[in-house]
């Protein structure tokens, strides 16, 4: 179990690093007005969707880590309640 706790102490922070960076940047391009040129929307818009596309991936990677932890949690709680079930019929 001990090697999913980077689930909370990289990875979590990793997303909400994301989040702001995408909302920044969204802020950025929803501020702009007809001095920017096609080209910078262009570039905007290509930033926009690989951070799209690598929060994707991010998000597929985090519900897969939660599955396995809480499949590895229930196992262990299962398996304590057998040994101690076990323990208690002296």
């Amino acid at each position: 179990m001990a090697s999913y706790t980077t689930l909370f102490s990289e990875y979590l922070p990793n997303i909400e690093r994301a989040v702001h960076q995408c909302d920044s940047l969204w802020s950025e391009v929803s501020a702009w007005n007809n001095d920017k040129s096609d080209a910078e929307l262009m570039r905007a818009r290509a930033l926009l969707y690989r951070s799209l596309k690598d929060d994707e991936s991010a998000h597929e990677s985090g519900v897969y880590m939660v599955n396995v932890f809480k499949t590895k949690l229930e196992l262990a709680r299962r398996l304590r309640s057998t040994r101690g079930a076990g323990q208690t019929q002296d």
